[in-house]
Parts: C-alpha cells; structure tokens; sequence
C-alpha cells in the first residue's frame, strides 16, 4: 500500500512539473505572438509616419509657392 501511494505521489508531481513546463511554455508562445503583434503595429506606424512625412513636405513646398506668388501679387501692386 505504502508503494502504491509513493507511485500515485510521483505521478502527481510528474504531471503537476508538467503542466508548470506546459503553462511556461505557453506564456512563452503567447509572449512571443504578442511581440510580434507590437512590432507588426510599430513597422505600420512608422509606414504612416512616413507617409505623413511625405505629405506634410508637400504641403510646405505648396505654401511657400503660393507665399512667393503673394509676395509677387504684393510687390506689383505696390509699384503701381
């Protein structure tokens, strides 16, 4: 009886240092998605960063066209 018990309590620890190898390995699994989630996130963000970038040199290339094009209306006008 006493041997069928130390079996029964080693095959309890086994299968409890299994599920703590198991639920370890999962968060590790789950951890890892995650940073790949965040990391796929930031690569899109600095993708529109850049794009708003892009958009925002345009813009200012624009207004100082259309600044100039003022300066000249205001200049001609003046020397009228």
């Amino acid at each position: 009886m006493l041997i069928v018990a130390t079996v029964l309590l080693l095959l309890v620890g086994v299968a409890i240092i299994g599920m703590v190898v198991l639920s370890s390995t999962e968060q590790e699994r789950l951890l890892q998605a995650e940073e790949r989630r965040v990391r796929h996130d930031c690569l899109r963000l600095l993708e529109d960063c850049y794009a708003l970038q892009s958009r925002w040199d345009a813009l200012l290339a624009q207004y100082h066209e259309l600044d100039q094009q003022c300066e000249q209306v205001l200049a001609a006008h003046r020397a009228k």
